[in-house]
């Protein structure tokens, strides 16, 4: 979150006090699940990004997908027809929004890269040969290019946490 450690019980907690219910996160990283009553998912983003500022003195992008929505998103992944045993190097950028189709046909790496990717409505689907750490297709890269914010997971915890939401 922004560089500075929040314990999960603490953010947990937060979540809690604002009225959501079942709250659960996954490692710690600032995945949480929940479930609201409130169904204006930007009202909602709003006053969490609001409470994680004024409570931990941090300005976060808070970026919410519904089960229904990762479910999909797993569903889509480009890459695993024909990478079905590389998992590992497949990421996911989740944007807040869908990018500009100006920006879109405008993106290319500054570098050479090996890496594949694909923008498929508000996600980007990453291919990393060499692994995450290695590549120029990270979170700042999607953010910077597409004037967007963005968070970026493994395959991995995307499953995980479709997994966890009971869907």
């Amino acid at each position: 979150m922004g560089g500075k450690t929040v314990k999960m019980a603490s953010l947990r907690a937060l979540y809690e006090s604002l009225g959501l219910q079942d709250v659960e996160s996954y490692i710690q990283s600032g995945n949480v699940l929940f479930n609201a009553e409130e169904k204006n998912v930007d009202k909602l983003r709003m006053r969490i990004e609001g409470e994680i500022q004024k409570k931990f003195g941090l300005t976060v992008s808070v970026i919410m997908r519904k089960p229904e929505e990762i479910r999909k998103i797993l569903d889509s992944n480009p890459f695993l027809k024909k990478y079905p045993d590389e998992t590992k190097k497949m990421y996911v950028t989740l944007l807040e929004r869908k990018p500009s189709e100006e920006l879109i046909v405008n993106l290319a790496p500054s570098k050479t890269t090996e890496d594949k990717f694909k923008i498929l409505n508000r996600e980007v689907y990453i291919f990393c040969l060499n692994g995450y750490g290695r590549t120029v297709l990270t979170n700042d890269f999607f953010e910077k290019k597409l004037k967007l914010k963005a968070t970026t997971r493994n395959w991995r915890t995307l499953n995980k946490l479709y997994d966890l939401s009971g869907d």
